[in-house]
């Protein structure tokens, strides 16, 4: 297999949002019962994560993209509990599902919560971020009201460029500047990043990398399995360690997508993994 390391991006503007942050309390008591069924949500308040300086202000960010347009959708705030608990795989998760459920309960304005974590993250940690954020984007009933709330967060940030970056990318515009994280690709063409055999000709994906979080594309005509799971034409998802990506008699390690990620960062070109 062979990997080549050309990145073209477009920075496409999108459109500034109007801020707006009407209370979601009407809304949260079927969403209540859900959190309140994990198991030992009930027991005694357990302590916030140690070390990690800004996981409540995380946990607030996602609550305020959640409930941004005045709805909580359940759909939604299971995405976002689940990145959290993949985010800060040390902490509680009967903490993270409290605070969660406190900061939906009374969501804040995009704004005020940037304004402090905008200090406290480096830009490779604003660029993970937004990856997460745009699977919240995808998860949500109203794709346009979804790019709204993710292009407010994070210009709020001051990462408006990794925000149209994002949306360039998964809208497979051209590109025209070097993206703010990893990307590769696996076909049968000619000009892909990584080859794969020729039998898998309609099979293609894409996958990135922001620090430790990868996210898998699936940009060709059939569906892949990524641990058992379908995932079909267009959708997106996180790849876990230890998970795979299947497809008819061939198969790929998350270890093998981090190796061929980094040497594409590297720029060395590679011809190992046989089907």
């Amino acid at each position: 297999m062979l990997v080549k390391c050309a990145f073209l991006i477009t920075i496409t503007p999108v459109a500034k949002p109007v801020d707006h942050h009407p209370s979601t309390q009407r809304y949260l008591h079927h969403f209540r019962g859900w959190l309140e069924s994990l198991p030992g949500f009930k027991r005694i308040r357990p302590a916030a994560p140690s070390g990690i300086r800004y996981a409540g202000s995380l946990v607030d960010v996602f609550a305020s993209f959640v409930s941004l347009d005045n709805q909580v959708d359940r759909a939604e705030a299971e995405v976002a509990l689940d990145l959290l608990r993949h985010a800060f795989p040390e902490a509680d998760h009967r903490w993270l599902a409290r605070r969660l459920h406190r900061a939906l309960a009374n969501p804040q304005s995009p704004d005020r919560l940037t304004a402090s974590l905008r200090k406290e993250l480096n830009k490779d940690e604003i660029v993970s971020l937004g990856l997460q954020l745009y699977l919240l984007v995808i998860a949500s009933h109203s794709a346009f009201r979804g790019q709204h709330a993710f292009t407010q967060v994070m210009e709020s940030l001051g990462a408006k460029a990794v925000a149209d970056a994002i949306f360039a990318e998964m809208n497979e515009e051209l590109h025209s500047e070097p993206l703010p994280f990893d990307k590769i690709t696996f076909s049968v063409d000619q000009d892909t990043d990584v080859m794969i055999p020729k039998r898998l000709a309609g099979y293609s994906f894409c996958s990135y990398r922001s620090q430790d979080i990868i996210l898998i594309r699936n940009r060709g005509s059939h569906p892949i399995w990524v641990s058992g799971s379908s995932l079909e034409p267009g959708q997106i998802l996180r790849l876990r360690p230890h998970q795979s990506i299947g497809l008819p008699d061939w198969t790929i390690s998350s270890d093998d997508i981090t190796f061929f990620l980094n040497a594409s960062r590297t720029g060395h070109r590679q011809s190992s993994i046989s089907p």
